[in-house]
């Protein structure tokens, strides 16, 4: 009996560390898209990821906020488009 409770614990120690490390660390980006010029929120408007596969996007709420969940860490650019608008890159 002892002999199993060894195992189990010698296994907990060595095994289980691994598996929490083998989760990819992510981050959530969040932001409000407005005019430039009048600062009104721009609904609708699509927040691109770029360099993701597959591609990582939505669209901004009535307020003009949006939010993008489970990205992976690191800088990354954003695309955000709106009809009659300019396209417009956010780097880093």
């Amino acid at each position: 009996r002892m002999i199993i409770r060894l195992f189990f614990l010698s296994f907990c120690l060595c095994v289980l560390p691994l598996m929490t490390m083998s989760q990819s660390l992510t981050q959530t980006i969040r932001g409000t898209v407005v005019d430039r010029v009048s600062q009104t929120p721009l609904p609708g408007s699509s927040v691109i990821l770029l360099g993701t596969d597959p591609l990582v996007g939505t669209t901004t709420d009535p307020e003009g906020n949006f939010k993008l969940t489970q990205v992976p860490i690191g800088s990354h650019t954003i695309r955000i488009t709106f009809i009659g608008y300019k396209d417009m890159m956010l780097p880093n």
